[in-house]
């Protein structure tokens, strides 16, 4: 498979490239949402995008189990 996405394309192959994208992007919104958590719309934000989060893990896990 390839990726479409240039700037992703250079990362997608390198594991240590990815999982360093990984830690800084979790790390950088962990902070933004650190910083506003005292903001009640942030709060709601959150709490969508965790059941959004753990959605996608269900659907995940369903699209695995299909192609195992």
């Amino acid at each position: 498979m390839t990726e479409l996405n240039p700037l992703a394309a250079g990362i997608v192959n390198s594991p240590e490239k990815l999982a360093g994208f990984k830690v800084i992007a979790t790390l950088l919104a962990c902070g933004i949402l650190y910083f506003w958590r005292h903001r009640r719309q942030i709060q709601q934000a959150t709490w969508w995008m965790c059941l959004v989060c753990v959605l996608l893990t269900f659907r995940w896990v369903v699209v695995d189990s299909l192609v195992q």
